[in-house]
């Protein structure tokens, strides 16, 4: 007799209105309990009943986890998890990531983004645009000095996995830089 548990499906993440939906909610929560302070990873793990490692995932919105952990911590924060508040990863793709099935980077002379902070909408959008929607091409356009490089570069190494080539060049300051990725 089999008594395995069946393997679940953890190809979900949030959508940026689902992500701004649970940051808002979280916001109001501190607020109210901890006058201002910032719950700790712990504090939202023990409220949530998930793991800190997972709700981490959440939280960075760069992996998938299956929808019932969404629900838990949505339900943490009495939030209701709608359609709209989460999409499910393309399970070629997200196969493709976890495998590291890198063929050929080549990232030029591109900006460290190993510190990063925020902007985590605009590189969800961007990356559900580039992975999801299958979009040919997207443009960063900006007064200078906002980041637009640091978002892009930091966008090409979330994705990579899901490229045969990805290949970064920058040019000068007034060029624009080139981020090409071809599909497998």
């Amino acid at each position: 007799m089999n008594r395995h548990k069946p393997k679940r499906n953890r190809g979900v993440i949030l959508t940026p209105e689902g992500w701004q939906k649970l940051q808002q909610a979280k916001l109001e929560g501190e607020l109210r309990e901890k006058f201002g302070s910032k719950y700790t990873l712990e504090e939202i793990s023990e409220r949530a009943g998930l793991t800190s490692n997972t709700v981490a995932k959440i939280l960075t919105n760069q992996e998938g986890v299956d929808k019932r952990t969404l629900v838990y911590l949505f339900m943490a924060f009495n939030l209701e998890l709608n359609p709209q508040d989460y999409f499910k990863l393309n399970p070629d793709l997200a196969g493709l990531s976890a495998l590291g099935s890198r063929k050929r980077v080549d990232w030029g002379e591109m900006v460290d983004v190993s510190v990063f902070y925020g902007r985590i909408n605009e590189l969800t959008l961007l990356e559900q645009w580039l992975i999801q929607e299958r979009c040919r091409v997207v443009a960063l356009l900006g007064m200078g000095g906002i980041g637009k490089t640091s978002l892009a570069a930091k966008l090409a190494q979330k994705v990579q996995g899901c490229f045969e080539y990805v290949i970064w060049r920058y040019r000068s300051t007034m060029t624009p830089h080139f981020l090409t990725c071809w599909e497998i």
